[in-house]
């Protein structure tokens, strides 16, 4: 089988979001994974976070979950604490 561009693209973006990740010392959303964000930022050409940011991961990501514990979209989070914390909130 020959792979789609579709495909090699969003192996690329998953990539990138997992090396984003490891470099900022950031934490993947372990509910969602990333798969939605890739579909989603394949579906709709820009960023999940905010539809004026073209890339995915944005580098607005870091503000973001620098100021508010997670990026806009919740892709990236600071660490898992701020995770569990933020959903036991929203229970």
């Amino acid at each position: 089988m020959v792979p789609t561009e579709n495909s090699i693209n969003s192996v690329q973006t998953c990539r990138r979001i997992v090396d984003f990740a490891d470099e900022h010392k950031l934490v993947i959303n372990p509910a969602a994974g990333y798969t939605y964000y890739v579909k989603n930022y394949h579906e709709s050409g820009r960023c999940p976070c905010d539809s004026k940011r073209l890339e995915c991961p944005c580098p607005e990501a870091i503000s973001d979950v620098e100021k508010n514990g997670c990026c806009k979209c919740r892709l990236f989070w600071r660490d898992l604490k701020t995770f569990k914390e933020s959903h036991l909130k929203e229970g």
